[in-house]
C-alpha cells in the first residue's frame, strides 16, 4: 500500500492506492482530525508520502534545511510555495508575537500545530514516512510546464492533467475519482487543490516501492530525531 498525507482545511487527507503493475490502482482518499488517525488507520509495511516537514531544525545553524534550499532552486518562480521549516523549539510557542520577531509569519505560525503533531510522532511510527513536496512533483512530471496557480481552474485543470499523462495512474479513473471527492468533502474540507496535490504524493511512494526514488540532495544530514534533511521523489 502506498499513501500520501497532506493536511487541508478540513484536517489530514490521506490518499491511499496500490502499486500494482507499474500502475497506481485502487485509490482511495479520508480526512481525519489528528495525524493519530493515520496512525491507527495504518497497514503494515505502508510506504508514507508526506507534504510537510519531517525533519526540522534544532538550531539557525541548520536553517533553512538543505532539501528547503534545494527545493527552491528547482522551482524558480514558484519557489516561494517551499515554506521554510521552523526551529524545533518555535513549536512551543502559544501566541504569535513570540515567533514575530523571528521571520515567522502568521501563515506559518498557523502550521504550527499540524508541524507539531508530525513531531511528536514516535521514530518508529514513522518509519516508513518521507517527505516531498507535491510542487516538486508536479515540476517533475512535465520541467518545461509554467504551473499555474493551483487554486485557479486552470492550474487545476492543469494539475490533473499532469497526473493523467504521467503514466502512473488510469486517466479514466482519476477524474471521475476527483468530481466524486469534491462532491463528498466539499471545498470547505479539502478543494480539487488539496485533493490532487494529495493524489501526486503517492508517485514518490510508487518509486521508492519500485527502487527508483531520489533522495535530494543525495547526502544530508539529519536532525537530533536522526531524520534527514531530504525530500524524495
Amino acid at each position: 500500500m502506498i499513501v500520501g498525507v497532506l493536511h487541508a482545511p478540513g484536517g489530514w487527507l490521506v490518499a491511499k492506492a496500490n502499486w500494482t503493475n507499474l500502475k497506481i490502482t485502487q485509490l482511495s482518499l479520508d480526512l481525519w482530525g489528528h495525524v493519530d488517525g493515520v496512525i491507527q488507520n495504518a497497514i503494515p509495511d505502508e510506504t508514507v508520502i508526506v507534504a510537510h516537514p519531517l525533519s526540522l531544525p534544532d538550531d539557525k545553524d541548520q536553517s533553512p534545511r538543505p532539501c528547503d534550499k534545494w527545493a527552491k532552486r528547482q522551482l524558480l518562480t514558484r519557489s516561494n510555495s517551499i515554506i521554510k521549516a521552523p526551529l524545533r523549539n518555535w513549536l512551543r510557542a502559544t501566541d504569535y508575537d513570540q515567533v514575530k520577531s523571528k521571520g515567522v509569519n502568521k501563515e506559518l505560525y498557523g502550521l504550527f500545530p499540524f508541524y507539531k503533531q508530525l513531531d511528536d510522532l514516535s521514530q518508529e511510527a514513522k518509519t516508513n514516512w518521507h517527505e516531498s513536496h507535491p510542487e516538486l512533483i508536479f515540476n517533475q512530471l512535465d520541467p518545461q510546464a509554467i504551473l499555474k496557480g493551483k487554486k485557479k481552474p486552470a492550474g487545476i485543470a492543469q494539475r490533473l492533467d499532469l497526473l493523467s499523462q504521467s503514466g502512473y495512474f488510469y486517466p479514466e479513473e482519476l477524474e471521475p475519482f476527483l468530481e466524486k471527492a469534491e462532491e463528498h468533502y466539499g471545498k470547505m474540507l479539502a478543494g480539487p487543490e488539496s485533493i490532487l496535490e494529495c493524489l501526486s504524493l503517492l508517485i514518490p511512494a510508487a518509486h521508492i516501492r519500485n527502487n527508483t526514488a531520489k533522495y535530494h540532495p543525495k547526502s544530508a544530514p539529519s536532525d537530533s530525531q536522526n531524520r534527514p534533511f531530504q525530500m524524495v521523489l
